[in-house]
């Protein structure tokens, strides 16, 4: 849930430049309510095996279009999208960590191909090759420190 709400905010902050972008509304949404063992921050605590993690997954309402979860940890991964929700035929590059994972079913509604790169470098040769429409830099909070200071100068 928390990855539809950050997904909703970056998507009315590229509508800005542009409006043939139609993010997919909560109500186009189901949600399912599961637990698990796997938060990282009670892994980090020692306390996995006492603390469980409520777990929302989302799938749209309308089954001729699903979300699809990544299911590698490739540090480059090129996704061409044929289920995009929009016509705008945009070409996306995001600079992530892995909670980008969860925005990636998302996004992939949206833009015709989307190459997600594990890092926080900004890669100017692979910008300049893919030559994308939007350029976007996820980090996880608790990262942000080490992502702010990444060396992303320009040449």
């Amino acid at each position: 849930f928390g990855a539809w709400v950050a997904y909703r905010t970056l998507m009315e902050h590229i509508k800005r430049d542009f409006p043939c972008l139609q993010p997919i509304e909560l109500n186009q949404l189901t949600m399912t309510t599961s637990f698990n063992q796997r938060g990282d921050l009670a892994a980090m605590l020692g306390l996995e095996n006492r603390m469980t993690r409520k777990e929302i997954t989302m799938q749209l309402k309308d089954t001729s279009s699903t979300l699809t979860q990544s299911t590698t940890s490739d540090i480059v991964l090129r996704c061409i999208n044929n289920e995009v929700i929009d016509r705008c035929g945009l070409k996306a590059m995001v600079f992530r960590d892995s909670y980008a994972n969860y925005l990636l079913p998302y996004l992939n509604k949206h833009f015709k191909t989307c190459t997600y790169v594990w890092t926080y470098n900004f890669m100017h040769e692979m910008i300049e090759e893919e030559k994308p429409d939007v350029v976007i830099l996820e980090v996880h909070q608790s990262m942000l420190s080490y992502a702010l200071h990444a060396p992303n100068l320009f040449h």
